[in-house]
């Protein structure tokens, strides 16, 4: 599939959410990219960087401390 139409789907369902997850969303950069990187591979010891669909990096809400300002977390999502 094209970057441009993964990346129109992908912005399509995200508005489709409903709106009780969509508020709860805050602080979130999504970003597409064709397939994890030989790091990302390595790091997670997978046999093939198309095992792997999607990633996070972040803090869980669960753990952050409310004092202190966060970077916002991030979901890379891999077309490939």
């Amino acid at each position: 599939m094209k970057h441009d139409l993964f990346e129109k789907l992908v912005h399509e369902e995200y508005k489709s959410l409903p709106p009780f997850f969509l508020n709860k969303i805050d602080n979130l950069i999504l970003i597409i990219e064709d397939e994890p990187d030989e790091e990302t591979v390595n790091e997670l010891n997978l046999d093939s960087p198309r095992e792997l669909y999607g990633l996070y990096y972040g803090i869980p809400v669960s753990e952050r401390e409310s004092s202190l300002p966060v970077l916002p977390d991030q979901i890379i999502l891999y077309r490939k």
